[in-house]
């Protein structure tokens, strides 16, 4: 998955990069890094990501096994 391909995604989904942060376990400025195409999305991030476009993950699956986000999921920043 290309830096397109990944940003097309989320626009679909309707997920914003600190979602897909806050879902894999990384910092949001490492997000954007996938979303600027300073770093390689991982293979795990993108099957991850087809994995809930197709609906073989679902959102409330994800909520329950994933604790809550950190604050600036929200739109807050610290």
């Amino acid at each position: 998955m290309n830096k397109d391909e990944y940003r097309a995604t989320l626009e679909r989904m309707g997920l914003r990069q600190v979602d897909v942060s806050w879902i894999t376990g990384v910092t949001h400025r490492h997000g954007r890094k996938w979303a600027n195409g300073d770093t390689p999305i991982p293979q795990s991030v993108s099957l991850l990501l087809t994995a809930l476009e197709e609906g073989r993950i679902t959102p409330k699956w994800l909520k329950k096994k994933i604790p809550l986000p950190p604050p600036y999921a929200s739109g807050d920043r610290a």
